[in-house]
């Protein structure tokens, strides 16, 4: 790896360097805060005559011969974001020129004239054709874009592709400021002041996946996708690259819409290697590393690894994306899921999708269906009860590590042993309500005061289930949730002479009921009118069936509250009827009970030999190499640790007590299987055998 300081302009004005952005890279992601922030920089660095400005490093490949490389043009690694907002802002100067005959808004002569500018290949060369003419090569999305509005500078009637770019908006947002300047010679001036590292990576000695990690570039941070995305195909040759990348990465971002909301992919991918790890938990901040390692252990080939992610994309889409399962009565249960927010169960279900897509024979359409409503009512009353959603996150990675069990032996039969587990749950945190805990709840319960979504959800499903073939949306933003009895009466003596002597009393007890509560079209016409008048609202507004039974009582008090409250709660007992299983069934398929009837036994390094996934003779090194250098060890044929020295320790914890020995003179507490690293994995012996035997754990 060679790093050199140099001039920003001195670098895009070399004719021996070109670069590629490999299409795998995310596509130009930089905002007005970015280009401001830019903006500012240069035209501070102007303004103090002889200083100079660093700008940040941009990290680059050289050219690597054989098959599959692309000889045209240099690898570039990291600075795609800074090297094109910087080609954007030479490129809107130069149209600048253009216009103004190569002079300023004060009439004086530019710095640099138009004709210079393209002349000097800080964006194209005049003596190249096809590829090699550019500076830059952007990847697919940005690339045609990019080229036709450089293009425009010598044929003015180059098209741009008509569509959303923030390329685009870049340019615009730097026509605009340059417009604006005084002087625009004093922008060229902060542009000849600008410096960066420029490095160069050795293709047959440094690895670009490591340099790129640990660069700490300003502007817009790397997410999950690109973090992961580098990481699987950045090391594969450049025809694979674009190959993967069009066959499985893009057709994954287009299963799951990332180019709506970048933030999806995150999404999906803490559900997908929650199912791989479980029964550990996956932290957010741990997750590209968690990813390394479960790489590393069990797919080593990308495009196997990649294959399976799509084939998990598209079932995580079948979840959280309206419309795109086909099967309308599962689709139906994944909506109510999906809109309850209850992410922590999407994992199980992922995992009994693909077992029903995999294995139909085992785990029919029907037994799927049945096991994903329980879980929906599960749910359901664990939300009207009010239970903590919390201790959902470590309660359903172990849930799937105990039907991966079942599945390894053979076992689909995923509904009764969800409903038996939840069954046998009674009493703990983990809970399953019965319907008298629904009902007993929902009599006190202030309705009105949940979440908005999950309020407007369950009035939504009471509304619909009255004209099951004319939905409609009450989630969207058309209606709202309105009091029948108003929240304000003070000044209403109407209201008050309905209600009664003492109507203080009561009121804030049945005010927000859920049989004080309907849904309206109109609910800032009829605040807070009186109940004759609301009804004739009701009446003459779109019928809305909750509302039925409320236009046939000529008066409105706590007792029709409470009588509506509990007919009401009984509806929704009965659109979630909750199963039961007798005593002995939930014996018989409990996996609490199962587990209580196992042993799993001590895992040890020869089981991960047996498992094939480490190797006779394969090398350990402590995980704090600085301090232990030269103490590594090799496993032999028996499982065993060996030293160079000829010592011998049968666990991984009596082998770091024995290098702990070595340095301190003294034993310490140390746990052996976090201590030690597997470097043909690049992960903690822990890892290894985490991700070997999760079920086991």
């Amino acid at each position: 790896m060679q790093a050199i300081d140099r001039e920003l302009l001195s670098v895009l004005g070399d004719s021996t360097i070109r670069f590629v952005v490999p299409v795998y890279q995310r596509s130009y992601a930089w905002q007005e805060e970015h280009w401001e922030r830019l903006w500012d920089d240069i035209l501070a660095i102007a303004g103090e005559q002889g200083k100079e400005h660093f700008t940040g490093s941009i990290v680059w490949v050289g050219r690597m011969q054989g098959p599959g490389v692309n000889a045209d043009g240099n690898i570039l690694v990291d600075g795609q974001q800074r090297l094109t907002t910087l080609s954007l802002l030479i490129l809107a100067y130069a149209e600048f020129a253009k216009e103004h005959d190569n002079k300023g808004n004060d009439g004086k002569d530019l710095p640099v004239s138009f004709e210079e500018i393209i002349g000097s290949g800080y964006l194209f060369s005049t003596y190249k054709k096809g590829e090699q003419r550019y500076k830059i090569t952007l990847s697919d999305v940005d690339k045609e874009i990019f080229r036709a509005l450089i293009d425009r500078l010598e044929s003015p009637y180059t098209p741009v592709p008509e569509t959303s770019s923030s390329l685009l908006e870049a340019l615009d947002y730097f026509r605009a400021r340059i417009s604006e300047l005084e002087d625009q010679s004093v922008l060229w001036r902060g542009l000849q002041s600008l410096r960066i590292v420029n490095v160069t990576l050795d293709p047959h000695r440094d690895n670009p996946q490591l340099v790129f990690e640990s660069m700490n570039s300003t502007g817009k941070s790397l997410c999950h996708a690109d973090l992961i995305r580098n990481y699987i195909l950045l090391g594969l040759p450049i025809d694979q690259q674009t190959e993967f990348y069009h066959n499985y990465w893009r057709q994954i971002e287009i299963v799951l819409g990332t180019d709506r909301d970048m933030g999806v992919f995150d999404q999906f991918i803490f559900h997908y290697l929650t199912i791989y790890v479980s029964p550990n938990i996956v932290n957010q901040s741990e997750v590209y590393q968690i990813f390394k390692n479960y790489k590393n252990v069990f797919r080593e080939c990308a495009e196997d690894l990649l294959q399976d992610m799509l084939f998990y994309a598209r079932i995580y889409a079948s979840i959280t994306v309206e419309g795109f399962e086909k099967d309308i009565e599962i689709r139906s249960i994944f909506r109510n899921i999906f809109t309850l927010k209850a992410t922590p169960v999407i994992p199980l279900i992922m995992l009994f999708y693909s077992k029903m897509k995999t294995l139909p024979e085992q785990l029919t359409r029907e037994e799927f269906i049945a096991a994903i409503r329980h879980i929906e009512v599960y749910l359901v009353y664990r939300t009207l009860c009010d239970y903590s959603s919390n201790g959902l996150n470590r309660y359903i990675p172990s849930l799937i590590s105990k039907f991966k069990r079942c599945f390894d032996a053979g076992d689909y039969a995923v509904s009764r042993h969800i409903l038996a587990t939840l069954e046998d749950e009674r009493g703990t945190a983990r809970e399953f309500p019965t319907q008298g805990d629904v009902r007993e709840r929902l009599k006190k319960k202030e309705f009105y005061k949940m979440a908005t979504f999950r309020k407007k959800f369950f009035l939504e499903q009471l509304e619909n289930s009255m004209h099951p073939k004319n939905w409609l949306d009450i989630s969207g933003g058309k209606y709202t949730i309105e009091h029948v009895m108003p929240q304000t009466i003070d000044n209403k003596t109407d209201w008050q002479e309905m209600l009664g002597e003492g109507y203080e009393t009561s009121y804030n007890e049945h005010l927000h009921l859920l049989g004080n509560l309907t849904v309206t079209a109109y609910n800032s016409e009829l605040s807070n009118l009186s109940f004759q008048k609301k009804k004739e609202a009701y009446l003459s507004s779109e019928p809305i069936a909750l509302s039925n039974d409320i236009l046939q009582e000529a008066t409105w008090t706590y007792e029709k509250i409470q009588e509506r409250t509990t007919k009401l709660a009984e509806k929704i007992v009965n659109l979630w009827p909750r199963p039961s299983l007798t005593g002995e069934e939930v014996k018989k398929y409990s996996l609490l009970r199962r587990d209580a009837n196992e042993n799993t036994g001590f895992i040890s390094i020869k089981d991960l030999l047996g498992a094939g996934v480490l190797q006779v003779n394969e090398k350990l090194i402590s995980s704090n190499e600085s301090i232990y250098k030269g103490l590594s060890c090799r496993i032999n044929e028996n499982g065993f640790m060996q030293f160079e020295d000829g010592q011998i320790e049968e666990t991984p914890t009596g082998a770091a007590r024995y290098c702990i020995k070595q340095v301190y003179g003294k034993l310490k507490t140390v746990n052996g299987w976090k201590f030690w690293l597997v470097p043909r994995l690049n992960c903690r012996l822990l890892d290894v055998k985490n991700l070997t035997y999760s079920d086991e754990l």
